[in-house]
């Protein structure tokens, strides 16, 4: 949605501006997330441990939304120290605090591009 532009559907409009959560990644549940996706048609999905069961089911979660959902964004609150939603094999990161204290900024570098990749 481009601001500015009158607004044909509020609904399609409101969900421009959102990122939403998704239920639990139950097994056979990738249609209740997919379907949700669907009716509001967020800007973005943020996943979070329960979307993780195990790494294939999370795989596959995120594999269908990129699928059906090019274009929406796909995040995870998964900083590290406290915030590690993702259950292992999953990368654990340490605190942030820590890594800016070890003042090497090619260590925070190496964390940055992790996390993001």
């Amino acid at each position: 949605m481009a601001l500015g532009n009158p607004v044909t559907d509020p609904r399609a409009a409101a969900g421009d501006l959102l990122i939403v959560g998704l239920p639990a990644n139950d097994v056979g549940s990738e249609r209740q997330a997919l379907d949700f996706i669907e009716e509001i048609r967020p800007w973005g999905v943020i996943l979070f441990a329960r979307n993780a069961p195990s790494p294939a089911a999370f795989l596959a979660l995120t594999a269908l939304i990129a699928e059906r959902f090019p274009d929406v964004a796909v995040s995870i609150d998964h900083e590290g120290g406290r915030v590690n939603r993702l259950p292992l094999p999953f990368t654990r990161f340490p605190p942030m605090l820590g890594c800016a204290r070890a003042a090497d900024p090619g260590v925070l570098r190496e964390i940055a591009h992790c996390q993001g990749a």
